[in-house]
């Protein structure tokens, strides 16, 4: 089986794909995985060679996402998924690397959250927030010259 290809609906690996890109559309996920899975969402701070971080398992997952997004936002594969707008735009966040470091933030991730509560159907006359954007992280800490 060429793994550079989406795979067979309802084969196993389309199963387990299917799965896990459901999971990534949930944003208490994405913080278990910047939590305990730092190595895959950042590249390592300090390496030995330019190859290491090309071949490092945060490049492997990258390009894994990467994969992911190009197939799962297709009419044929997306029809599958339960929550397509969450989904698609995590996987489309997760294809920046900023994004991917800052997952460790609660900020960011409650972001998310506000995020899926702005669109779901406003049927109880609140007002919901805006969509997620992602802008530069918070500077005010570093001063200013």
């Amino acid at each position: 089986m060429d793994a550079t290809k989406p795979p067979i609906p309802l084969s196993y690996r389309f199963t387990l794909e299917l799965e896990f890109v459901l999971c990534l559309s949930n944003p208490q996920y994405l913080q278990y995985l910047a939590m305990n899975y730092p190595h895959l969402l950042n590249k390592p701070t300090a390496s030995h060679g330019s190859a290491d971080i090309e071949d490092g398992d945060a490049a492997r997952f990258a390009r894994y996402l990467k994969y992911l997004y190009e197939y799962w936002r297709t009419p044929a594969y997306v029809k599958y998924l339960t929550h397509p707008g969450a989904t698609l735009r995590n996987l489309e966040l997760l294809q920046q690397e900023p994004f991917r470091r800052d997952l460790i933030r609660p900020d960011v991730i409650g972001q998310l959250f506000e995020t899926d509560t702005a669109q779901q159907p406003q049927t109880d006359g609140v007002e919901r927030n805006p969509p997620f954007r992602q802008g530069p992280a918070d500077d005010s800490s570093h001063g200013s010259g």
